[in-house]
C-alpha cells in the first residue's frame, strides 16, 4: 500500500518535501513503515531523510484523518483508556512462602486497612467445592479468577481514603501467567494499565529459613524464588518502583513498612 501511494505522491509539488511543518504533520500520522515506502520515491537527501525518521518514531499514535495533496489517511485510533490512581493503595508482593501474609496481619492489627491475597482465597474456595479453578488444574481460569477478586478488592477498598494495603495486585497475575509460560490476554494488560496502586510497591525477597509448603502453597523454594523475579519483571513493566522488606522480624518488617509509607503518602 506504501509504495503505492508513494507512487501517486512522486507528482506532487515540490514543496511537498520543502516544508518540515507540513512533514511533522504527515509523518505523524503515516508513521515510519510508510516513509520508509516513501524515500525512494521522492529520492530524499540524507539530511531531510533522517528528519523524517526521527519525527517518525517521535509519532505517537496515528490520530486523525488527514487529506494531503489528495491522499486521504483514515486512521483508527482506540479512546484513550482513563486510568484509575489510588496513591493510598500499597501493594505487597512477592514470591510464596517469604511473610507477605504475615506481615500485613500486623499491619492490620495497627490499624491499617488490608486487602487478603486472591490466589489463596480462590485455591480454599474452589478446594472447599472441588472446583475447577486451581492454578494445577486450569490455571488460566484460576488467573481469570484472581483477577475478578482484584478488581472488586480494587472497587471496594476506594470507599477508604486511608492506606490500605493489598496482598498482590493486578500485576501479579501477569507475572503469574508469564510465569507459567501463557500468553497474557489483552483485557489483563488494560486491567493492569486501568487500576493503578501506588508507585511504590513493597517485595519481600525469598527466605529459605521460614519458607514452608501447605494445603495451598504447593510451589518449592524454587518456583518460589522464580516467582520473585517475574514479580519484579511484571511491576517493571508497568512502572511501579519496588522497595524490597528487608529479611527481618515481623515487628521489625512493620516498622521498615511505616518509614517507607510516610515517605510516599
Amino acid at each position: 500500500m506504501g509504495q503505492t501511494i508513494a507512487r501517486s505522491l512522486v507528482i506532487a509539488p515540490r514543496r511537498l518535501i520543502d516544508n518540515k511543518r507540513e512533514w511533522r504533520q504527515f509523518v505523524a500520522i503515516a508513521g515510519q513503515p510508510f516513509m520508509t515506502a516513501l524515500a525512494p520515491a521522492f529520492q530524499l537527501n540524507p539530511t531531510l531523510l533522517r528528519f523524517l525518521n526521527v519525527t517518525a518514531q517521535r509519532a505517537e499514535d496515528n490520530r486523525q484523518l488527514m487529506t494531503h495533496c489528495g491522499i486521504a489517511a483514515i486512521v483508527k485510533r482506540e479512546p484513550s483508556m482513563p486510568q484509575l490512581i489510588q496513591n493510598n493503595f500499597i501493594i505487597v508482593t512477592g514470591g510464596p512462602g517469604a511473610g507477605k501474609t504475615s506481615l500485613i496481619t500486623a499491619l492490620e492489627q495497627d490499624g491499617y486497612a488490608a486487602s487478603p491475597e486472591a490466589g489463596r482465597a480462590i485455591i480454599q474456595h474452589q478446594q472447599a467445592i472441588d472446583g475447577p479453578a486451581l492454578p494445577w488444574e486450569d490455571p488460566a481460569l484460576f488467573a481469570e479468577s484472581m483477577l475478578s477478586w482484584e478488581l472488586r478488592s480494587f472497587d471496594m477498598a476506594t470507599a477508604n481514603p486511608n492506606i490500605t494495603f493489598f496482598d498482590r495486585g493486578v500485576p501479579d497475575i501477569i507475572g503469574y501467567l508469564e510465569l507459567s509460560g501463557m500468553a497474557v490476554p489483552p483485557h489483563m494488560l488494560k486491567a493492569a494499565e486501568r487500576y493503578r496502586y501506588n508507585r511504590s510497591v513493597l517485595i519481600l525477597p525469598p527466605w529459605p529459613e521460614i519458607f514452608a509448603q501447605d494445603a495451598q502453597r504447593k510451589q518449592t523454594l524454587e518456583e518460589a524464588e522464580q516467582t520473585f523475579h517475574s514479580m519484579i519483571s511484571a511491576y517493571g513493566r508497568f512502572g511501579y518502583a519496588l522497595i524490597e522488606v528487608p529479611r527481618l522480624p515481623v515487628s521489625e518488617r512493620v516498622g521498615f513498612v511505616r518509614k517507607h509509607v510516610a515517605a510516599v503518602i
